[in-house]
């Protein structure tokens, strides 16, 4: 089967190259392009050239876009294959499910991330919205509502009464009003458990004494000589 580029001419300027360090953000074009299309129970194996009879035209243009998604390395390993269904169950399945077992891990990793007092709490959120956007790329999701609660858990042992105000809110807070709240509390600069500092004042006491700053009675020398004399 020919592997031009015939249909794929208007699509050059915005070229999809399979990676495995991009395949995430990959699987979530190729599969659009190919529904797009119309192509994907094609590309499945659900249609069947008995069943369609524009199969073999669909069959060209779904096999043409896989194969030209493909760079020259990845290309080498489906020269031998002639339907697009082969060439998505020889090199793409295996990196599919590599992916979807990263999910749980990914999971786990939102679920635990701890905000580190001192730290920065943009950096933080920023890093949460990441493991979000991760797992959107993954086909699995957790939406605004979650990661709210998510940040809320991440917070509560620098900012308990914060979290507290938060969680007995009605309606629940949004995920941009929990953000802005913790984003304020860094602002404050101290956490909800830190009882403000009280700075040390500096001994201001006269000696009746010796009637210098700072001294006591006691203190001074020529009290503790007088005192020995008796005087």
């Amino acid at each position: 089967m020919s592997t031009t580029t015939t249909h794929l001419k208007e699509e050059k300027s915005n070229s999809l190259v399979f990676a495995v360090a991009n395949f995430n953000i990959y699987m979530v074009r190729i599969q659009a392009k190919i529904r797009s299309k119309g192509l994907r129970k094609v590309v499945s194996g659900e249609v069947t050239g008995e069943e369609a009879d524009d199969y073999d035209s669909k069959e060209e243009r779904a096999f043409d876009i896989l194969v030209n998604s493909l760079d020259d390395d990845n290309l080498a390993y489906v020269s031998h294959v002639t339907t697009s269904k082969e060439v998505w169950d020889l090199h793409i399945t295996p990196y599919e499910a590599r992916m979807y077992a990263d999910v749980p891990h990914i999971i786990h990793e939102l679920h635990t991330k701890v905000y580190t007092p001192g730290s920065c709490m943009q950096k933080h959120i920023t890093d949460l919205r990441g493991l979000q956007q991760k797992l959107l790329l993954m086909e699995s999701r957790v939406d605004d509502e979650m990661l709210g609660r998510i940040l809320q858990t991440s917070v509560k042992e620098v900012f308990p009464t914060t979290v507290e105000i938060l969680r007995s809110r009605e309606p629940s807070a949004t995920l941009d009003q929990i953000i802005n709240l913790v984003l304020s509390r860094e602002d404050e600069g101290k956490p909800d458990n830190q009882r403000p500092y009280k700075k040390k004042q500096a001994v201001k006491d006269i000696c009746h004494y010796c009637h210098k700053i700072g001294h006591y009675p006691f203190e001074w020398r020529y009290k503790k000589r007088d005192l020995a004399k008796a005087v």
